[in-house]
């Protein structure tokens, strides 16, 4: 029984839904939970929502009370109101809604109802979590506007991978740079709910619209994705390279590319996971894989100095052991003069220079005052990310192809496989994503080493009520293991609402579902035979629990529609894709360049981050020496 004073304060009308139905759930699932302290995680909750899921979770409680019941079962009452049984036939109904609205509001409500839930007891973990200090020399996050005119040799705008990169390379040459930030210095929180809300875009809500619902979870804060992501590093694949070259007629240079993945790969100190650390989630795997007769799972590469296995990769590392962007290139030029770094920072406006030449006008808005200032650069580089550079080029007009910027977006579609052992496996302990392995009939399908905390573990597993909680109550003795797929289909992002609110429209490709069909199958197949007595496959439909490999014969895993699916989405490329948006040196127009994800021509079939840090150190090569 978690107790705690109730909070004073107000609440609206739609909080109040949240909470009704919140309470009417925990008795359903026989959680006992303090109401004020209930009360007090909604309304956290909910305000720390961006306006749209905000609404969309309100609205899916509102409906709960008559609408949802009356559609779903018939029963024109309320979900309290409903006896057990048909409480949880609603519950289950709407788990496996495949209309988008449906599904993406009540994806809403269940975000911030079983983080609640089934989150921990946060005030008591924070005084043993270890934590990164606040650093007293942080860079501003509002600075005093600098004396007028202010100029500097490049303008940065991001500072994840391509960002941070390019902006400290260039700083090394004696140019005045300045970084434009959107988010703030990210710090390891104990609870990963705080996390999402805080360094996550859209506080973790982003997704993408289509055959079916993706998450797409990237990072706003100081070093971007790379201060929530697993830290694993893999090379660009060399036939992608030798295509790119022939696309681009040779200006694109493949052996000089394959030289910056390898200075990459010095300057991020990337070295292979050690057996040390690795978690119990990949011993079982590679136990698995051994039994079946499968190749053997390999150690898996990450940039990291000093890694604990603390499991917190995602949530911002308590050891500050991973190597982020910011840590490995923009830390070390903190005393550097030249080099100006703008926490919580956005640039609203831009005007490239004249046929004539010039330079780059800005205005940058600090956003904690709302003060606005026009900034003067030679160059300006785009690196907001493939889900955010493209506003930049649509909104401005910038180069000939600016129409085309958002198109072709790859994702890499992914997954993950819940499985139940009989003795504690605590999946938390340890890297989660240190093991991997190529599928030997299909190189477009990879897995790689996973596992989500428990506070938001409910909110991915695809069952609910009494189930889900029977899943919860054993959530030590489970392992997870995921899988990606290279994918063939092609979405596209727009800005209705503005650059904060982008609309990502992807449709999953028929041989693409194929593919995680299969990953499933192997992945589920490995944990069988590793000892699981149980997995539960990443399916939103009735029968998606098996207690044997041999139920998988029956269960029409090529053959699955594309809403079935439970997936998620990680890498976000190609929406400036060079040769179509951008030219071979990453050019969009005079004065203007771009250096990110969305600069990758096509999937990629791995981990991008060490291609995006390779393709900023050829930018800097080329600036610098023009």
């Amino acid at each position: 029984m978690i107790s705690a004073p109730a909070q004073p304060g107000r609440t609206t009308s739609g909080e109040r839904a949240v909470f009704a139905f919140a309470s009417a759930y925990a008795r359903h699932v026989g959680i006992e939970i303090d109401p004020a302290v209930l009360r007090e995680q909604i309304t956290e909750a909910l305000r720390g929502l961006p306006a749209g899921p905000r609404l969309l979770a309100v609205g899916s409680a509102l409906a709960l009370r008559w609408l949802a019941p009356a559609l779903y079962c018939a029963r024109p009452r309320r979900f309290e109101h409903l006896d057990a049984e048909q409480r949880e036939a609603l519950l289950a109904r709407l788990q496996r809604a495949r209309g988008m609205l449906a599904r993406g509001a009540f994806l809403a409500l269940k975000s911030v109802v079983l983080g609640a839930c089934y989150g921990h007891d946060t005030e008591s973990e924070a005084e043993q979590a270890p934590r990164v200090p606040e650093r007293a020399d942080e860079p501003p996050s509002a600075p005093a506007p600098a004396p007028a005119p202010e100029h500097y040799d490049f303008v940065v705008v991001g500072s994840g991978a391509g960002g941070a990169c390019v902006a400290a390379r260039l700083a090394r040459t004696g140019a005045r740079v300045l970084v434009c930030e959107r988010g703030g210095r990210a710090l390891s929180q104990p609870d990963a709910r705080v996390a999402f809300r805080r360094y996550y875009a859209q506080a973790g809500c982003a997704a993408s619209v289509g055959n079916t619902l993706v998450p797409l979870p990237t990072g706003v804060c100081l070093g971007g994705t790379t201060t929530i992501n697993s830290g694993t590093c893999l090379r660009t694949p060399p036939e992608l390279l030798e295509a790119w070259e022939r696309d681009s007629d040779g200006a694109f240079d493949a052996r000089a590319f394959s030289a910056q993945l390898d200075e990459a790969w010095r300057l991020l100190g990337v070295r292979t996971t050690g057996g040390e650390t690795m978690s119990a989630c990949s011993r079982l795997f590679r136990e698995g894989a051994r039994r079946t007769g499968l190749p053997e799972p390999h150690l898996l590469d990450r940039c990291e100095h000093g890694c604990e296995g603390s499991g917190r990769c995602c949530f911002v590392c308590p050891q500050d052991a991973k190597g982020t962007s910011s840590g490995t290139f923009l830390e070390p030029l903190r005393d550097a003069e030249n080099l100006r770094v703008e926490l919580r920072s956005s640039v609203v406006w831009v005007r490239p220079p004249g046929a004539g030449g010039g330079d780059v006008r800005l205005r940058v808005r600090a956003l904690e005052t709302g003060a606005t200032r026009e900034v003067r650069s030679g160059k300006l580089i785009l690196s907001a990310g493939s889900l955010a550079t493209p506003w930049f080029v649509r909104r401005f007009r910038l180069g000939s192809a600016h129409r085309q910027a958002g198109n072709r977006l790859t994702v890499h579609p992914a997954s993950k496989v819940f499985a139940l052992f009989d003795e504690p496996v605590h999946g938390g302990e340890g890297v989660p994503q240190g093991l991997g392995l190529v599928d030997p009939t299909d190189d477009a399908v990879r897995y790689e080493g996973a596992f989500i905390p428990h506070e938001l573990a409910a909110l991915a597993m695809p069952v609910e009520g009494r189930r889900l909680r029977w899943w919860m109550d054993r959530h030590d003795r489970l392992a997870t293991f995921g899988f990606m797929v290279r994918d063939k289909a092609r979405g596209r992002v727009r800005y209705p609402l503005g650059s904060e609110r982008p609309l990502v429209r992807y449709d999953l490709d028929p041989g693409d579902v194929r593919r995680l069909g299969r990953g499933m199958e192997l992945a589920a197949r490995v944990l069988f035979a590793a000892g699981a007595r149980r997995v539960m496959l990443p399916l939103n439909r009735e029968a998606n629990e098996l207690t044997d490999a041999s139920e998988l014969d029956g269960a029409a895993l090529d053959d699955l529609a594309p809403e079935e699916v439970a997936t998620m989405a990680f890498h976000p490329l190609g929406t400036c894709g060079m040769g179509r948006v951008v030219d071979a040196n990453l050019r969009l127009c005079e004065g203007i360049y771009v250096c990110d994800g969305s600069v990758v021509p096509e999937s990629l079939g791995v981990n991008p981050q060490v291609t995006i840090y390779a393709f900023a150190l050829r930018l800097a090569e080329h600036l610098a020496n023009a």
